[in-house]
């Protein structure tokens, strides 16, 4: 998906346009490396590991949700500082743009290790593809259908990675919602066999319940 989404854009951008794209890019590439490798390998080990597995994503989202947002700030305060550094101050706007998506990088991190260590890919993979389909829908909509100059449409370019990043986020939580559910069911299940497991009436000999199916039983003793 993202490389058929370079072609179509290279062509709406131009030269212009792109060049303010790219001066922003790189920051993309590390979100996602960030994303994608560091963090969630390493919450998905403590996770795997049992180590109080709703205990890790609490502490790792009370950690880097305030240093996404500290990020996103900075990123967004100093755009213009960052973008005259690289040569371009046309990137300005795509910087402050893509600021919101050091935050969001930073929650879906967290979740996507979590997950990833109660060995279950599928939240994932939904924010993965998501991420990058929003990303090609929004972003060539944007640049085709908004007249502008080349450090708008390169700015809407990074919006679209923004709206991208934030749509993964929605998907995760939704995932995150249906995984809970399915693990709850799973425990309801579990207790309901067990219960079932109990005949229900009273041993004569210790007046208590007979123990459950599979468990050796003193049936002489019971009325039949």
């Amino acid at each position: 998906l993202g490389a058929l989404y370079r072609i179509p854009l290279t062509s709406l951008l131009k030269s212009e346009g792109l060049g303010v794209y790219q001066t922003a890019f790189p920051v993309y590439c590390l979100l996602l490396t960030f994303s994608s490798t560091g963090v969630p390998s390493a919450i998905a080990k403590l996770v795997s590991s049992g180590y109080g597995q709703s205990g890790v994503l609490k502490k790792s989202l009370s950690l880097f949700i305030p240093i996404g947002l500290i990020g996103s700030l900075l990123m967004s305060v100093f755009s213009f500082n960052i973008a005259s550094s690289q040569g371009n101050e046309g990137a300005t706007l795509a910087y402050i743009l893509l600021s919101p998506s050091v935050f969001l990088v930073s929650v879906i991190s967290c979740l996507r290790g979590y997950f990833q260590g109660k060995l279950n890919m599928l939240p994932t993979a939904i924010s993965q593809i998501t991420e990058q389909a929003v990303k090609l829908g929004v972003g060539l909509f944007l640049c085709y259908f908004i007249d502008g100059s080349a450090e708008l449409k390169g700015g809407l370019a990074c919006l679209a990675v923004t709206r991208s990043y934030c749509m993964s986020g929605i998907g995760h939580r939704k995932q995150g919602f249906f995984a809970v559910l399915a693990e709850k069911s799973a425990v309801l299940a579990h207790f309901s066999t067990r219960l079932a497991g109990f005949t229900g009436r009273p041993c004569q000999k210790t007046g208590t319940p007979c123990q459950k199916i599979g468990t050796p039983c003193h049936f002489s003793h019971i009325g039949m």
